[in-house]
């Protein structure tokens, strides 16, 4: 997996086979020193653009490197079964992680992304096995946007439903 830092002009490579994480300068071709991971990635990263940072997502949490040295910032564990699926808001500098407890209780981690500390979870249930299967967040209005199999789910910052949508069949 490829990703790419537009400020810093990094392009950082993800090889989930071989557990490493690479960095290029673009701009250089200077190779930073490859991090080589303790495996359970799964292939959702993001780069955050604003404090050269890269976070990758494990089997049940995340852990955050240094986006110019590749050094481990640190790792967040026990987020629960199948967290994975994650947004950065830069106004607040926090990280929604999507995870899930049990088939039907769902919850949004808030991660301080500078510090890894857990500040908030977020609670909200879906139908039974409702597995999301994309996640947004509308830095304007504060909410939180979830496309489920069969529905759409718009929450605010409270966890308050704003709208829901129809089931799709």
């Amino acid at each position: 997996y490829i990703y790419f830092d537009s400020s810093a002009q990094y392009l950082y490579i993800f090889e989930v086979n071989a557990a490493t994480l690479h960095r290029v300068n673009v701009a250089t071709g200077e190779l930073a020193t490859p991090a080589k991971l303790n495996g359970g990635f799964g292939s959702l990263a993001f780069v955050d653009e604003v404090h050269t940072r890269f976070y990758l997502a494990t089997k049940n949490g995340l852990t955050a490197f240094d986006g110019n040295t590749l050094q481990e910032l640190y790792v967040v564990q026990g987020l629960g079964e199948n967290a994975g699926s994650m947004v950065y808001d830069e106004t607040t500098d926090s990280i929604y992680m999507l995870a899930s407890q049990n088939k039907t209780a769902r919850s949004i981690i808030v991660i301080n992304a500078a510090s890894g500390k857990v500040t908030d979870e977020i609670q909200y249930t879906t139908q039974a096995n409702g597995r999301a299967r994309w996640f947004h967040f509308d830095s304007a209005e504060r909410n939180f946007i979830i496309g489920l199999d069969r529905a759409v789910i718009t929450l605010d910052m409270r966890s308050e439903e704003r709208r829901v949508g129809k089931e799709c069949r």
